[in-house]
């Protein structure tokens, strides 16, 4: 921890600071910067080899002390990380199995793109001034401005859990690009739950990132999804190792490589929480449908089915119109005298009341309770009815009684 500023010595100056309070050979920050450097070999003509070993003999004297802690230490089991989205490995199953065999041999394959300055390696690294601007403490998203097609394109995520780059069509339509430019896609999007989503299509946009001279630009394929987001784009894996770019998101801060040094874009913080607070306060709320010009209708009937073709009524006995029996009105001629003659000679299998409704015989079936004979008979508690019930009760009993069923 850094003294308060009214506690540090004036006379004291630390040129890796760039403040007051304790001098550069003094600093413990900066050594252990130019250890990490030595351990990487970026310092190694600086490096004085009979110079004592110090801490280099302690560290090989704990070394085989920490290999055997790690020995020790197995572990349990693989969690397998969740990927989809076309990436490197294609829009098709053919494109994707080659790329999944690739890992399965081992190629030396030299860099595309190799950017040096002043005929040295550049190196990416994050100190403590790369704090400037941002509050601590944070987990804050890094939220960026980038040049896409050379419109300034402000909250886009930086996203490298994200296997393909993102352009919301809100955002696309505004850079005034025809659809009919949009590339068909087959491969879906697939989300933390679950759900997928469905690309418009592709398509291929400049994208510059940095501040001259320290820019670079390149082209990246954007995947253009119809889905409401507080962000314009996200920038994924795929976009990311174009730009060769190394984030920091506890400095929310993006470091990548140009001809003339390293460039950097900074995150916007307070745009990050908006966006936040957005997404967090959009996934609560449905969808609100507006209705309008209602029109007020009573209780419905249930529509019932219709018959395909009107009936005739035929009585089963002549001059009895009470029994009568319905048949088709577009049967011809002879079909509906043979129907006729048919129900008619075969009118005692029609019931007309209760009454004629004969029982089932014993030996054809018995419904029998299973009562322990052994128990006594138990009488229910008698129950009070409201007047109209008990008159539409003793209406139904009175009927059963005089069809013999009771």
């Amino acid at each position: 921890m850094r003294a308060p500023a009214e506690n540090r010595s004036v006379e004291k100056y630390c040129r890796y600071h760039r403040d007051h309070g304790h001098d550069t050979e003094e600093c413990r920050q900066l050594k252990n910067q130019i250890e990490d450097l030595i351990r990487k070999g970026h310092l190694r003509k600086y490096v004085d080899r009979d110079a004592p070993q110090g801490r280099r003999e302690q560290r090989r004297e704990e070394a085989p002390r920490q290999e055997e802690q790690q020995q020790q230490q197995q572990p349990r089991g693989v969690i397998h990380t969740i990927s989809g989205g076309v990436a490197s490995g294609g829009d098709d199953s053919n494109t994707r199995k080659a790329y999944g065999r690739q890992s399965l041999a081992v190629q030396q394959v030299p860099h595309s793109k190799t950017l040096r300055t002043g005929g040295d390696e550049e190196v990416i690294s994050f100190s403590e001034a790369d704090y400037e601007g941002v509050r601590l403490p944070h987990d804050d998203p890094v939220v960026v401005t980038l040049l896409v097609e050379l419109f300034t394109m402000k909250r886009i995520l930086i996203d490298n859990g994200s296997s393909a780059d993102i352009l919301y069509k809100h955002a696309f339509d505004q850079l005034r690009i025809s659809a009919d430019q949009l590339k068909p896609v087959k491969t879906p999007l697939v989300g933390f739950a679950g759900e997928t989503i469905h690309p418009l299509g592709s398509i291929n946009l400049s994208v510059v990132a940095g501040t001259a001279p320290r820019q670079t630009q390149v082209e990246m394929t954007f995947l253009i999804v119809d889905t409401p987001s507080p962000y314009n784009a996200i920038i994924g894996r795929p976009g990311l190792n174009l730009l060769e770019a190394i984030v920091s998101t506890r400095h929310l801060l993006m470091k990548f490589p140009t001809r003339f040094g390293v460039g950097e874009v900074r995150g916007d913080q307070e745009v990050a929480r908006r966006c936040y607070k957005t997404t967090i306060t959009d996934k609560g709320k449905g969808k609100v449908l507006t209705i309008e010009n209602v029109e007020l209708r009573g209780d419905l009937e249930p529509e019932r089915p219709q018959p395909v073709e009107d009936v005739l009524q035929v009585p089963i006995e002549e001059g009895n119109d009470e029994k009568v029996l319905q048949v088709g009105s577009q049967l011809g001629e002879a079909e509906k005298e043979e129907l006729i003659t048919f129900l008619r000679d075969n009118k005692d299998v029609f019931a007309w009341s209760a009454e004629e409704v004969p029982g089932i015989s014993p030996d054809v079936m018995v419904h029998k309770l299973s009562v322990d004979p052994a128990r006594p008979p138990i009488r229910q508690k008698k129950r009070n009815f409201a007047p109209e019930r008990q008159q539409a009760i003793a209406e139904e009993v009175s009927k059963l009684l005089q069809a013999g069923f009771i």
